[in-house]
């Protein structure tokens, strides 16, 4: 898991945090090239996946430095033991708050295109949780999550109104909202709901109805 959540991050922290032009420029070249052009077939990675993986893994050594994949952050068994200090008050907090409150667990779609491998399914970063915080935990779960909702409003924002909202067209956190928020196309706005889009191209998208 420690391995696969790291490859997936290494991709959508670039676009999250303002560095999608390396990204890009990273790995340009994969789309350019023969092999990825040529799949061996309908819906099969391209042949030469070994020059594909250089080519990624050249990216994250130079996005994220040569310790990317040994910080505690993807070590389980670091976050395990890591109760005081920077990593238990930066890292270790935040998987608190999503094996046990939010559930925010970034797993990876098991159809189409995904930059996180499949491997990342809600059952196997609930284990990660349970590995972490010790079996013991209150960990989320569905019925948790329905609780929250319920307390906080969910996609209804609790009944309240004029809360100004502004959205990017390539953010992967955007589907962490619920179903109905993040299909703007439908949503009925006005000034009590205003939202602001920010496309990928620069151009901002006022909507107000």
């Amino acid at each position: 898991v420690d391995f696969a959540y790291a490859l997936g991050d290494s991709s959508s922290s670039a676009v999250q945090y303002g560095r999608k032009s390396i990204l890009c420029e990273a790995l340009q070249p994969g789309y350019s090239s023969p092999s990825s052009a040529s799949p061996s077939a309908a819906g099969e990675a391209p042949h030469d996946e070994l020059a594909l993986a250089a080519l990624f893994a050249n990216y994250t050594r130079h996005a994220w430095g040569n310790e990317y994949f040994s910080s505690c952050f993807y070590n389980s068994s670091c976050m395990a033991t890591a109760t005081e200090g920077p990593v238990a008050q930066s890292a270790r907090s935040w998987y608190w708050m999503k094996c046990a409150h939010l559930g925010y667990l970034q797993t990876a779609p098991q159809q189409g295109l995904s930059t996180r491998p499949r491997q990342l399914t809600a059952a196997r970063l609930i284990e990660q949780c349970a590995y972490i915080f010790g079996a013991g935990a209150p960990l989320v779960t569905p019925a948790t999550v329905e609780q929250f909702n319920a307390k906080f409003g969910g996609g209804s924002l609790a009944g309240e109104s004029r809360i100004f909202e502004v959205d990017y067209s390539d953010d992967p956190w955007k589907m962490a909202s619920s179903a109905e928020l993040v299909r703007r196309d439908v949503w009925p706005l006005s000034l009590d709901q205003p939202f602001m889009l920010l496309t990928c191209d620069g151009w901002l998208v006022p909507r107000w109805g």
